[in-house]
């Protein structure tokens, strides 16, 4: 049964107890296999999940990273700054899966639900909200509505929502 989560990867790591006697060709049941591989500290863990993003933008955040550093390179300096952010909330499977995994396996790239590249296209079921927060602050959540394809906030859109936390 370890050959199977070491072997399958992420597929592998995601069979339930009792997927994974029947992928390891033993005709136990899935309470056996559990009792088993308890006694080698495997657990069932919510998967770590991480976002799919871009080269181009990765290198973009890390060299607005570094130049930000550069400009305020100690923390009174960024007591004044502001980050915010948007968030979707839809409706619908996600889908969080659990893994088997030993304690320290956490962050084993195996063990990592990888989310797939985001569609392009409207999802009628979704909320949007954004927020700020900063030193010593913490803005309203703010629901907003945009009609483009993308589900992307618009510049119109994002002065609306300063020009509300500002009068608030």
């Amino acid at each position: 049964m370890e050959w199977v989560l070491w072997r399958c990867g992420f597929d592998g790591r995601v069979l339930s107890w009792d997927a994974l006697a029947l992928e390891a060709g033993v005709d136990v049941s899935g309470r056996t296999v559990r009792r088993h591989l308890h006694q080698k500290d495997y657990r069932r863990y919510l998967a770590c999940q991480r976002s799919w993003v871009a080269p181009a933008l990765a290198q973009t955040r890390v060299r607005f990273a570094r130049e930000m550093l550069a400009k305020y390179p100690t923390p009174q300096h960024w007591r004044n700054v502001r980050f915010s952010d948007e968030v979707y909330l839809g409706f619908g499977s996600i889908g969080r899966v659990w893994v088997t995994r030993k304690p320290e396996e956490a962050y084993c790239p195996d063990c990592v639900q990888q989310k797939k590249k985001p569609k392009e296209e409207e999802d009628s079921a979704r909320v949007h909200c954004w927020a700020a927060i900063g030193y010593d602050y913490k803005s309203s959540l703010y629901r907003y509505h945009v009609d483009n394809a993308t589900g992307k906030m618009t510049q119109k859109v994002y002065i609306e929502l300063l020009n509300q936390e500002c009068l608030s």
